[in-house]
């Protein structure tokens, strides 16, 4: 009972056809067919959510191929399949000096005369209302206090969080950290644990050697990141039951910039103690300055940066051939334009010398 031609896509032409059919049938008018008309109604709708469907697949359809690609998740997904790590942010760092106000009495007003900074003590600046955090080589340090010596404090934006796992003895194990929508991870700033020993961290699988007791990370498809421990072959295969804590730095990105520092701009949201561990009044003790520039961030790679770069990825992990010169120089984004050749492939016989 073919009476209509469904080789012909066009949903307009479909619904004339049923129309004619109908009024054939039933011998009846236009105007039974009209919006006005609880049929014309039906097919009106159906119409309309056909179109929105058609659009709707398109869409997918397009967004499969890198070049017409313009949503960020589906683009950060086809780059991870093709073998493509897309960077996250990166922080903004600099430093802060600490220097006595005048009339403070050291040891009177400090039990000790010596204040006990802890790692990963947090700050607020007071002028963009982002977090920064302080940071050591150790868990703590001990200052011992003079109005003739400054503290020097290494600081970087945004806070720590830690994302606790169990492994659980398979091949090939994987884990994904999750963060609110807006958050990024820094690029660089992740810290993995396993029983609580470091475990180091490799670019690819293939970096890793027998049983190594490392791990490799790429940026997540849904945000985030993803951890991924070896097979034994290629690193090592966490036990079942044993915890995996993975702990990352939330970056601002570029809003974490300072170009034009302010003194006293710093309230201290964690406490500093004394050596009676009371907590020490920093803001009434102590003038803060920033010391060296708090910059040098990035806000992570852009979609229309991870589809130029894609056709240039390289597999091999090694420097050999031009396309390969390219992806690892635009990923410096320090060029405008990076153009590479290989001198080898001139015909011109004259030049055999060159290199």
């Amino acid at each position: 009972m073919a009476f209509f031609d469904f080789i012909d896509l066009k949903f307009n032409n479909m619904v004339a056809q049923i129309q004619n059919y109908l009024r054939s049938v039933f011998n009846r008018s236009d105007e039974s067919f009209s919006n006005a008309s609880p049929f014309g109604q039906v097919v009106s709708v159906e119409q309309e959510i056909y179109q929105q469907n058609v659009i709707y697949q398109k869409n997918v359809v397009r967004n499969f191929i890198i070049d017409e690609a313009d949503n960020q998740k589906a683009i950060r997904n086809l780059a991870r399949i093709g073998g493509h790590n897309p960077t996250r942010a990166i922080t903004s760092t600099g430093s802060l000096r600490l220097k006595l106000k005048s009339g403070i009495d050291i040891y009177n007003d400090i039990a000790g005369g010596k204040i006990k900074i802890n790692d990963k003590t947090k700050l607020k600046n007071k002028s963009n209302g982002l977090i920064y955090t302080i940071r050591f080589g150790n868990d703590s340090q001990i200052f011992e206090l003079s109005q003739n010596q400054d503290i020097y404090l290494n600081l970087v934006q945004g806070s720590y969080e830690t994302y606790t796992f169990t492994g659980d003895g398979e091949l090939n194990q994987s884990f994904s950290v999750n963060v609110s929508v807006g958050a990024t991870i820094d690029n660089f700033d992740v810290e993995v644990l396993y029983n609580n020993q470091p475990v180091t961290i490799r670019d690819a699988m293939y970096d890793m050697l027998r049983n190594e007791q490392a791990c490799y990370i790429r940026t997540g498809m849904n945000g985030g990141v993803d951890v991924y421990f070896g097979n034994g072959d290629f690193g090592f295969i966490p036990n079942p039951g044993v915890l995996i804590s993975v702990t990352y730095l939330l970056t601002d990105g570029t809003a974490g910039i300072i170009l034009t520092p302010q003194t006293n701009d710093w309230q201290w949201i964690d406490d500093v103690t004394d050596m009676n561990l009371q907590s020490v009044n920093m803001e009434n003790t102590f003038d803060v300055y920033v010391d060296k520039q708090i910059g040098f961030a990035s806000d992570g790679e852009t979609t229309d940066f991870t589809k130029a770069v894609m056709p240039y990825l390289s597999r091999n992990f090694v420097l050999a051939t031009p396309s390969q010169y390219i992806y690892t120089l635009k990923r410096l984004s320090l060029f405008s334009k990076v153009n590479v050749y290989n001198t080898l492939d001139d015909n011109n016989f004259e030049n055999d010398n060159k290199i």
